[in-house]
């Protein structure tokens, strides 16, 4: 049963919420995947086929259609996770973004190149939400500390079109 609603093209959705919303995701996933094609962006490496095989599953009998219009993209990087939100945004496709704040935590990149790419990602978020359905999920304090994860929540909550 999906408890997510599918989100609309106008802003992006937003979820909030531990790694245990992860089966909503997936049926979330199966159900957008059904209509059309879908790109998922990965932040914390939490994509699994076989989920979302088996939450097709529930719903048809013949999984490889929706299957091969997946089109998953692992971010390993807040750079990475950027310029896939920015094809994301050009592709003006269904997307779902996974754990994005993950990469957001690198301790390897300075917080004021974090911040600006964090800007970066919100900016392209809201254009590509605009013109097709985008369920952003984040993780609060997943690879941040409380002190940086705030307001970055606060602001993917501000210009969101719903957030649970």
């Amino acid at each position: 049963m999906q408890m997510i609603p599918l989100p609309t093209p106008g802003a992006y959705s937003l979820l909030i919420a531990p790694r245990e919303a992860l089966p909503g995701l997936f049926e979330l996933a199966a159900g957008l995947a059904l209509q059309a094609p879908l790109r998922v962006l990965d932040g914390g490496n939490v994509f699994n086929v076989y989920d979302l095989a088996r939450a097709l599953r529930r719903r048809v009998e013949d999984i490889q259609p929706a299957l091969q219009r997946v089109e998953l993209a692992r971010a390993f990087t807040c750079h990475q996770m950027v310029m896939l939100i920015e094809e994301a945004a050009q592709a003006r496709t269904p997307a779902l973004v996974l754990d994005l704040l993950a990469t957001f935590g690198d301790e390897g990149v300075r917080l004021h190149e974090r911040l600006r790419l964090f800007t970066r990602a919100l900016t392209s978020l809201r254009q590509a939400g605009q013109h097709a359905p985008l369920l952003v999920w984040a993780r609060p304090n997943h690879g941040l500390t409380p002190g940086q994860s705030a307001p970055m929540l606060r602001a993917l909550a501000r210009y969101a079109g719903q957030v649970w």
